[in-house]
């Protein structure tokens, strides 16, 4: 995971970029909780999206299903894009409004 960038060096395609940016970040989310807890934090973070889903999709409130609505979302965009500081932020608030 660490090298990565060395496959960024060795191809000029579209363009050459002399000054890059440094990403050392998965792009998807589960892996990158793969990579850092392994397969029992894996199982954590599975374990517990699936209590608050249980937990949410029980109650009432219009908020709430606002609030797993955008759990959905962020599930779906982290999976897909680097994700900041900011948009994990988002989701452990939302999981906390639940």
């Amino acid at each position: 995971v660490a090298n990565f960038d060395k496959a960024f060096d060795s191809v000029d395609w579209p363009i050459k970029i002399n000054n890059d940016i440094y990403a050392d970040k998965a792009h998807s989310n589960i892996v990158e909780i793969i990579i850092g807890s392994g397969l029992v934090g894996l199982a954590g973070y599975v374990y517990m999206i699936f209590v608050f889903f249980n937990t949410g999709l029980k109650r009432t409130d219009r908020e709430i299903k606002y609030v797993l609505f955008t759990l959905i979302l962020y599930l779906i965009h982290s999976q897909t894009n680097v994700t900041s500081v900011a948009e994990e932020m988002v989701f452990w608030m939302a999981l906390a409004a639940i």
